[in-house]
């Protein structure tokens, strides 16, 4: 009696696919530890808004959001917490400071 035995085998284009889903979650893994390392500012936008200039602090990530990381940031110069979405943080440098020249 002849049996058949399964094709385990993974079509090249299965790999593929699958070895670029694992680079895009390694890269989005990696952004967002940084994120939790990093101070932010709100990115300036028109119309203003009513917010602190910041630091602001990533205190979690959220699911993605029309294809866009969010966050659950937090300021200490304002009492609650904010929700935005990565395209909407740029790194705190700090103040600018300019030295008049002499």
């Amino acid at each position: 009696m002849a049996t058949n035995s399964p094709n385990f085998e993974v079509p090249p284009e299965m790999r593929v696919f699958a070895e670029k889903s694992v680079a895009q979650t390694r890269q989005a893994y990696d952004r967002s530890l940084d994120a939790f390392d990093t101070s932010w500012r709100l990115s300036r936008r028109y119309p203003p808004r009513k917010a602190a200039l910041g630091p602001y602090h990533v205190v979690a990530q959220l699911p993605p959001r029309d294809g866009q990381l969010q966050y659950r940031i937090k300021s200490g110069f304002e009492p609650f917490y904010r929700t935005v979405t990565e395209n909407e943080l740029e790194p705190d440098i700090g103040p600018t400071v300019t030295v008049a020249a002499s």
